[in-house]
């Protein structure tokens, strides 16, 4: 474990195996949480990976991402309009995301593009 912990290192995948070791050391659920900055049942999550199906579970990323509402076309479209024009606010981007795909997002969801 100590040898895949310093093959991992600075990845997500080392806060899991990092959080089972201390588990395995006697460490507490509730200091690792603290310790490591992720939830309780985070921890009980990777132990509960670790237990049930070994490293290769533990290791294993099944979290798909969300990749919003637009298709990687209109993204490219999004990147071009964004290089070739300045806009100052959120608002702006979220109208002409709605005027050119009819794809509605919040203010708050434009500040990221």
């Amino acid at each position: 474990m100590r040898r895949i912990q310093r093959k991992v290192s600075g990845t997500t995948a080392n806060v899991r195996v990092t959080s089972v070791l201390m588990f395995n050391h006697g460490r507490s659920v509730d200091s690792i949480s603290e310790d490591l900055g992720i939830s309780v049942a985070t921890v009980y999550r990777y132990i509960g990976l670790y237990v049930s199906g070994g490293i290769d579970k533990l290791l294993r990323c099944e979290q798909v991402g969300y990749w919003g509402k637009m298709d990687s076309f209109q993204l490219s479209l999004l990147r071009k309009e964004l290089k070739t024009k300045l806009y100052t606010e959120a608002k702006s981007v979220s109208s002409w995301i709605s005027q050119t795909f009819d794809i509605h997002y919040t203010i708050q969801g434009c500040v990221s593009f």
